[in-house]
């Protein structure tokens, strides 16, 4: 007889066929598998007016090339780019040697002329001379203070005076150069009088007026500065077919801007249907840009491709891709993959 197992044996294996490891479901079973709840968004559109974005320069409205009527030395020249100087300050100094001998010699003819139509109504007092006379020696007098008069204003071009309150952006000579007329030697311009310059496609032109507020964005700013169009030209640049629009900035609107800088002008162009997400939902991939969007047949999440547009504080806009009613997820996690079983919840509104 072969002998019996111990009791403690049996124990054992009773035990061991309880903890065995569970082999899953048989081969061909359907369970659902568990969902995730995850904060959902949903899509909605909204009016909003769209714009153009176009390249403007910053331009001074008070501008100006000092030069010389004159063709003299350069006496002083003492002032330097980024100097600020005062309407009436003088900028240049002239050699007035010579305009000042052409001022002599207009002072003597005058005195001349003066005496001699003096000398001349005693005469006719007496009736010792002609009126006729009489009558040129008037016109001399009044040929040599007209002389007079452009002499001293030749001698006053000797002295070049900022024409308003600005700074020197510009230096062009140097003392001991031959001023000429027509030659630029400074440039004075009133960095607190800004206007921006845009060249416009004939395209934008309806949805502009004279008046209208501007809103423009520079680099140099933080925030968007205020400006309102005051010119727009009536004919069109043969070069480039483009209008020149101006628009002046707001006083104390400037922000930080000086001449010269580049800004981007919004040009409105009417109010457009759009749709707008929160940033954080959209998922990019290379050169590609995806949301993942709420299956409620099946309680998944689709992977969708999207195209978006410009951004904002809000959100950023969706072009195509989305449409309104649908739910996409609010911040999908790293590693969401097209297919996931998630469940949506209301966003979270702060």
């Amino acid at each position: 007889m072969s002998p019996r197992p111990a009791p403690w044996a049996a124990a054992a294996l009773l035990l061991a066929s309880c903890h065995r490891p569970d082999s899953g479901p048989p081969p061909g079973s359907s369970i659902p598998p568990a969902t995730t709840a995850v904060a959902a968004h949903a899509i909605e559109s909204r009016m909003r007016v769209a714009s153009e974005e176009m390249v403007g320069t910053v331009r001074s409205r008070q501008s100006a090339a000092i030069a010389s009527k004159l063709t003299a030395t350069i006496l002083q020249l003492d002032v330097w780019p980024g100097q600020r100087v005062r309407a009436g300050d003088t900028l240049v100094l002239l050699d007035a040697r010579e305009v000042d001998a052409r001022l002599a010699q207009a002072r003597a003819l005058l005195d001349q002329a003066l005496r001699e139509e003096a000398r001349l109504r005693g005469l006719a007092s007496q009736r010792a001379v002609a009126s006729q006379d009489l009558d040129n020696a008037v016109s001399r007098r009044e040929v040599a203070e007209a002389g007079l008069r452009e002499a001293q204003t030749r001698a006053s071009d000797a002295r070049l005076v900022a024409p308003f309150d600005g700074v020197i952006v510009s230096r062009l000579a140097e003392a001991g150069d031959l001023a000429t007329p027509g030659r630029s030697l400074l440039v004075v311009e009133n960095p607190e009088a800004l206007r921006v310059e845009v060249q416009l496609p004939e395209s934008l032109l309806p949805n502009l007026h004279v008046g209208d507020p501007l809103p423009i964005a520079a680099p140099a700013a933080p925030t968007a500065i205020s400006a309102r169009i005051t010119e727009i030209a009536p004919a069109a640049d043969p070069v480039s077919r483009t209008f020149l629009m101006k628009a002046d900035l707001l006083p104390g609107a400037a922000g930080g801007l000086r001449s010269g800088q580049f800004v981007r002008v919004r040009v409105p162009l009417g109010e457009v249907e759009t749709i707008e997400v929160p940033s954080g939902s959209v998922v990019r991939r290379g050169q590609m840009e995806m949301t993942f969007v709420f299956d409620p047949s099946a309680n998944v999440v689709r992977q969708r491709l999207i195209r978006t547009g410009r951004v904002s504080d809000t959100g950023v806009e969706v072009l195509s891709g989305l449409a309104p009613g649908e739910r996409i997820v609010a911040a999908p996690a790293t590693g969401l993959k097209d297919g996931a079983p998630l469940v949506p919840v209301p966003e979270a509104r702060p």
